[in-house]
């Protein structure tokens, strides 16, 4: 009895989704002006204060009796690494032409 009514919910959920993807308003200027007023100034924000949380959790690697320095740069250097990548992969994103 679960099975089918999750079923049918799931039928009905997909095409309530197909239909409105077909006549759906065009969302090209909202979404750039949410992305040029709200995601644009909040990045760098939002980043420094993962960054900071990041550099909080690794820093039990710099301290006490058994110091691993190495371990602790590589683990900063791998999320300063993998911003620049995901930055630089939503730039490229951005920069193509719909």
């Amino acid at each position: 009895m679960k099975k089918k009514i999750l079923l049918i919910a799931s039928t009905m959920y997909f095409i309530a989704l197909n239909a409105a993807a077909q006549t759906g308003p065009n969302l090209s200027g909202g979404a750039n002006g949410f992305l040029n007023g709200t995601v644009k100034p909040l990045f760098p924000i939002v980043l420094g204060i993962v960054f900071i949380v990041t550099a909080l959790f690794n820093i039990g690697e710099v301290t006490g009796d058994q110091k691993n320095y190495k371990s602790f740069f590589s683990k900063i250097g791998i999320f300063v690494g993998s911003v620049i990548i995901i930055r630089l992969v939503l730039q490229w994103i951005l920069s193509q032409s719909v």
